[in-house]
């Protein structure tokens, strides 16, 4: 996370690596990994047991935070 003198955020990033309890590179399943701003944990469907969540995918380009995609819980699956 990096942030300016007076705390706000102003960027941050994730990296995934895949080792055994050795230390040895594994091969993995992820491909690649991306950050979103976390707004709200949320449930798409009444009755669901897993959680949601609203995200801000361009918090840094734009001067106000307005959620703009859903991230379904279970499926992994996305919704501007």
């Amino acid at each position: 996370m990096t942030s300016s003198l007076d705390g706000t955020f102003t960027g941050f990033n994730g990296t995934f690596v895949d080792q055994n309890d050795l230390g040895n590179s594994e091969t993995s399943l992820i491909d690649s990994v991306t950050t979103s701003f976390l707004n709200h944990i949320v449930q798409i469907a009444s009755g669901e047991t897993e959680s949601d969540f609203l995200t801000e995918e361009t918090a840094l380009a734009q001067a106000e935070d307005t959620p703009d995609t859903v991230w379904n819980g279970t499926t992994g699956d996305s919704r501007r």
